[in-house]
């Protein structure tokens, strides 16, 4: 069972983007690697690693500082401008189908209002899981800066 290193199962297919080394990430031939913000180089050692590469104390200092005054952080700063836009896509698509529904819901808890039972309890139902897609779509939203 464990000794056992073949796989029977599919092929995986992993796709081109994941596999790339980010240009941020590259190390000069003198050791030293360049903040993906401000461009300094600097010691890899003395370097905070970020999804695009690294950063200088400085410009993370700079970034937790914009963070706590504005209350909210840049966590798609790690993430490339392809990631970034299928995260705003699946944002837009959840914030739509949420809302729909919301509306959905409210119309089955009307008609089904007088009659009560089952109709009232599914219409409920619809509407809290399409408030659930509206939180979960706005925090994406907000994740993909």
């Amino acid at each position: 069972m464990f000794g056992d290193d073949t796989h029977d199962g599919p092929p995986l297919h992993v796709s081109e983007e994941a596999l790339r080394k980010p240009a941020g990430a590259t190390v000069g031939a003198d050791g030293l690697v360049a903040c993906v913000s401000c461009g300094t180089r600097l010691s890899a050692a003395s370097a905070d690693i970020v999804g695009q590469g690294y950063r200088c104390p400085r410009c993370t200092h700079a970034a937790h500082v914009e963070a706590l005054a504005s209350g909210r952080s840049d966590a798609g700063s790690h993430l490339s401008e392809l990631e970034r836009t299928n995260l705003r896509n699946a944002a837009r698509d959840l914030l739509m189908f949420g809302g729909a529904a919301v509306a959905g819901g409210i119309v089955l808890v009307i008609v089904s209002a007088s009659a009560g039972g089952l109709g009232l309890k599914l219409g409920m139902f619809v509407i809290a899981s399409g408030v659930g897609m509206l939180a979960f779509g706005a925090s994406k939203r907000s994740a993909a800066g």
